[in-house]
């Protein structure tokens, strides 16, 4: 999944990507959360398979 999908803009139109942007009821905080929360799950992933050994 990628972030673009999740914030449901049409990258083409200025206007709706300055809303995303600067607006702060936008999708944006979706994103972020998604990609925090995913990129701490592979973290963990990662940290575990190499302590594991």
């Amino acid at each position: 999944m990628q972030c673009a999908d999740i914030a449901q803009v049409d990258w083409k139109d200025k206007e709706a990507v300055h809303i995303f942007r600067t607006h702060p009821g936008s999708t944006r905080k979706n994103c972020i959360r998604v990609v925090r929360e995913t990129s701490n799950a592979l973290y963990d992933l990662i940290t575990d398979k190499l302590q594991a050994g």
